[in-house]
C-alpha cells in the first residue's frame, strides 16, 4: 500500500492570498476485492478557515470498478462535522479513468480528511489534491 503523500504548504508571492497545497499520487486502496476500504489519502491537520478546492481521479488499470472518495471537515458555517463525496460510486471502465471536485468552507483549526473509501478492484488507484483557494 502507498502512503499519502503530504506537499508543505507554501504562501503566494506578491499577493495577499495564502494558498496551502496537499497531493497524493497512485494510492492504491487497503483492502483490494472487498469493497469496504477506507484508505486515507490526504490528511490536513489543523488548517486555516476558509475555501478549499478537493479534486480527485480514480484509475481502473484492468477491471471495470466503482470507486468513492469522500472528504471530511469541519464546516465554517455549521460548525459541525461533514463527510462529503468527492467522487461518490462512479463508475470507472476497465483502462479508464473518472475523476470528481469539491469546493467545501472550512472551519478554523480543522482537520481536512480525503479517503478512498471504497474500491473493488486490487489494480485501481486514485490521486487528489487539496488546495486553500479563499
Amino acid at each position: 500500500m502507498s502512503a499519502a503523500l503530504q506537499v508543505q504548504g507554501f504562501a503566494s508571492v506578491g499577493t495577499s492570498v495564502i494558498t496551502n497545497a496537499w497531493s497524493a499520487r497512485d494510492i492504491e486502496s487497503a483492502g483490494p476485492g472487498d469493497g469496504i476500504q477506507d484508505t486515507e489519502m490526504i490528511l490536513a491537520a489543523a488548517v486555516a478557515a476558509g475555501l478549499y478546492e478537493v479534486k480527485a481521479v480514480a484509475t481502473a488499470q484492468t477491471n471495470a470498478d466503482t470507486v468513492t472518495v469522500a472528504v471530511t471537515y469541519n464546516d465554517g458555517v455549521l460548525g459541525s462535522s461533514l463527510t462529503k463525496p468527492v467522487m461518490g460510486a462512479v463508475a470507472v471502465a476497465g483502462s479508464d479513468s473518472e475523476s470528481g471536485a469539491i469546493l467545501i468552507r472550512v472551519a478554523e483549526a480543522s482537520d481536512i480528511r480525503l479517503a478512498l473509501t471504497l474500491s473493488d478492484q486490487p489494480d485501481t488507484r486514485a490521486s487528489a489534491t487539496l488546495k486553500r483557494v479563499g
